[in-house]
């Protein structure tokens, strides 16, 4: 804690056809940390590959995040292809309804 305020963290994750970008952040971001268009901050970002194996694949990111230790997250952001079923409160919220992506089709990225 700096002056009674807790630091937190938040993780972006941009989960493509090909690839996935992950990034760990500080949740607390100023115009002061950004100087032309570079972020002055502690920021980790890798990126993965996106198999054919979803459970394999965020097992993987999973292992990234939790290599950080007991830190606090304070949001999990995260963008990827679909359909999914975004109707919050119905049985399979989460899930990639039907995709060409082998390995995907019926994955709830919730869960």
């Amino acid at each position: 804690m700096i002056l009674g305020l807790e630091i937190g963290y938040i993780i972006l994750i941009n989960i493509s056809g090909t690839n996935i970008k992950a990034c760990f952040v500080e949740d607390k971001l100023t115009f002061n940390d950004i100087k032309d268009g570079i972020l002055n901050k502690n920021i980790q970002v890798k990126e993965f590959r996106t198999d054919s194996n979803a459970n394999d694949t965020v097992k993987e990111i999973s292992e990234w995040i939790y290599s950080f230790g007991k830190l606090t997250i304070k949001n999990i952001f995260i963008s990827m292809f679909g359909p999914l079923n975004l109707v919050y409160g119905s049985e399979d919220y989460g899930t990639v309804i039907n995709t060409p992506k082998p390995g995907w089709k019926n994955f709830n990225i919730v869960k």
